[in-house]
């Protein structure tokens, strides 16, 4: 820190600086400082000191100067509103960010630390936030040591509806504009939210600004002046501390919001998996299978029903590509239940009705359930539980008691990085390239958040599942604004978690190809777009893909949200476009068909091209990644 002692030159209108910063205050107000020549605080029996602090750029470090009067006004006004409800109060005004409008994250840190060791008070008004917060624990240290000091610190959330730092952390009491508070002492009261616990009056009023004059103000900031004047009008000195300032509002409050418990799905609620099997043998298994080296859990055995074909296989003949592992496909009419303590339970409803047997369901999960084995289904399997015990059963199913409490539709900016991977068609492989990307990362040292949309994505150690893919429409159990609520809250979670990086990936399409039939549209991958706003993203296609198609695509998601595509990952396989569709002769991509894609994408929209499972591509794919948040 750098010298605080005054210069010959130093002085206040009302005390001098040195004297002003040995008072204990009630409250002590970081903003622009404030206009003490102002009319409308002639006369006010209270105490009200003002101070101006520099930063030093270079030694990021606050110095005390010469005092400085108000240029912006927003001082003025905060001040002004706070007296008008603790007329009588002490305040403290500090002046940090005078001249200029934009609050600096460092700027901010250093004044806190000055006020924690320099100043010495009751409650602390932050009338401004940080929206995109690259700092975070250090604030919230400094915030915990202010607190331990003795201040109760009050903190706006942003004007423009974002849930901004140091407001939304659970030490510090969040304010927004309360949507039913009329007077400037009605409040809401936020029970049980750490983000959000109190709503007052912004609405426009007349409050005292800079040059001695006035003008009409609304918004948080002075929601928050009001919260922190009510708690020093209504409580007695040195007993103000958070305990006792909730107390108030609960009791005092007009109108008090319940937050409902919050039903977790993530990683951390998954039930404890040593050994587990699986069935069927299907697409959304055959990356547990290829990738079994990756899973929480040993993968003992691979099951499926003898109408498949299947049985008797070896998993390395029927999935093309290099695997770690080699499974024989094992009956599940001769199931071994010594070998598993979890079933893995894939999408079967199709299967079972395909065979005409739709009641072997129900009896496959009794029979599982009655050995005393967990299940982890894909599908929701509650109206076949009976009397068994229902925390043997888990399914990764969204509904709306998942969703974080309601705060006014303010949602968290996200810092960390985002890389979304999405695609121009179902059966790209958008999974895989989700997996080789967490690998590649895992090891290169990075700390890796990731929502995974497959129904097994937390069997892989992601973070939180989205499961967007197959039967979606029964898995999500959300609205479009609930599901952009709900993953912004969880990208804050996983940000708050100090990872290096937040990997999200969609499912099938992301524009609409053909507009025929009501499934081509493709709401919920919409939906996750908005809800995740990644920074960039790596686009998979197909060979044949038409350019122009490729083109919509780029066009859409940069223009959706603010992003860059940096990359294609291709397929690597090519099907004969005939009447045969999906059936029709497949055969893997050739170096020279890959090398004729990569040289007409990049004619056309100058961004390489990678062959998904290639693990050199892949490794020169992920030094794209990296290369392009190193260099933003």
């Amino acid at each position: 820190m750098g010298s605080l002692l005054p210069k010959p030159n130093f002085s206040l209108r009302k005390v001098e600086i040195m004297q002003a910063l040995k008072t204990h205050y009630d409250i002590v107000v970081l903003d622009s400082g404030i206009d003490t020549e102002h009319t409308f605080f002639k006369g006010i029996a209270s105490d009200i000191h003002s101070v101006t602090l520099e930063y030093n750029s270079s030694s990021q470090q606050m110095m005390l100067v010469a005092d400085k009067p108000d240029t912006f006004g927003h001082g003025t006004a905060l001040t002004g509103a706070i007296l008008k409800i603790a007329p009588s109060s002490s305040v403290l005004s500090i002046n940090f960010y005078y001249g200029q409008m934009q609050l600096d994250e460092q700027a901010l840190l250093s004044a806190l630390r000055f006020i924690e060791q320099n100043v010495s008070g009751d409650f602390l008004n932050l009338s401004l936030g940080i929206r995109v917060c690259t700092q975070k624990q250090a604030l919230y240290e400094v915030c915990s040591q202010l607190n331990r000091k003795g201040f109760t610190i009050f903190a706006a959330f942003d004007g423009t509806g974002t849930l901004t730092y140091p407001a939304c952390f659970d030490h510090v009491l969040g304010v927004l504009t309360g949507r039913f508070c009329r007077r400037i002492q009605d409040f809401e009261f936020f029970e049980g939210d750490p983000v959000v616990n109190l709503g007052a009056c912004g609405a426009s009023q007349r409050l005292p600004w800079k040059n001695n004059s006035y003008r009409i103000c609304s918004g948080c900031s002075y929601s928050c002046a009001y919260a922190a004047a009510y708690a020093a009008s209504h409580l007695p000195k040195r007993n103000r501390s958070i305990e006792s300032v909730l107390k108030l509002f609960r009791k005092t409050a007009k109108w008090i919001y319940h937050a409902p418990k919050q039903k977790r799905i993530d990683r951390d609620s998954l039930f404890p998996i040593s050994r587990a099997a699986v069935f069927p043998f299907n697409k959304e298994i055959h990356s547990l299978v290829r990738y079994s080296e990756m899973l929480l859990f040993e993968l003992t055995s691979v099951y499926d029903s003898k109408y498949s074909m299947q049985v008797g296989a070896r998993t390395k003949d029927l999935l093309p590509g290099e695997q770690s592992s080699d499974y024989q496909i094992q009956s599940i009419e001769r199931i071994d239940y010594q070998n598993f303590d979890t079933l893995i339970l894939g999408h079967v409803d199709e299967l079972f009705q395909w065979i005409g047997k739709p009641n072997l369901k129900g009896q496959l999960v009794q029979d599982i359930l009655s050995h005393n084995k967990q299940i982890y289904s894909f599908d929701d399997l509650s109206n076949f539980l009976g009397d068994h015990d229902s925390t043997l059963v888990q399914s990764p199913l969204l509904d709306k008691s998942c969703l974080p409490p309601f705060r006014y539709e303010k949602l968290f900016r996200i810092a960390t990085p985002i890389l979304g991977v999405l695609g121009t068609s179902p059966k790209q492989g958008k999974f895989t390239l989700q997996i080789l990307l967490r690998k590649k990362l895992l090891e290169r040292g990075f700390q890796v958040g990731q929502i995974g949309t497959e129904p097994s994505a937390l069997l892989f150690g992601m973070d939180y599942v989205y499961p967007l893919g197959y039967n979606s429409e029964h898995a999500v159990s959300l609205t479009n604004y609930e599901s952009i609520r709900y993953l912004n809250c969880i990208l804050h979670e996983m940000e708050w978690k100090e990872k290096d990086i937040l990997l999200v990936g969609s499912q099938s399409a992301t524009v609409t190809q053909y507009p025929g039939n009501l499934y081509s549209y493709p709401l919920y991958q919409h939906h996750f777009l908005l809800g995740t706003c990644p920074d960039c993203v790596v686009l998979c296609i197909n060979y044949w893909d038409p350019l122009d198609y490729i083109a919509r695509t780029i066009r859409f998601i940069e223009s959706a949200v603010d992003c860059k595509i940096i990359a294609f990952v291709v397929f690597p396989v090519v099907q004969a476009r005939d009447w045969a569709g999906e059936y029709g002769v497949k055969s893997t991509l050739t170096s020279e068909e890959h090398h004729r894609l990569a040289e007409k994408l990049w004619g056309r929209f100058h961004l390489p091209v990678f062959r998904l499972g290639i693990d050199s591509e892949m490794e020169r794919l992920t030094d794209q990644i990296i290369s392009f948040f190193t260099s933003n």
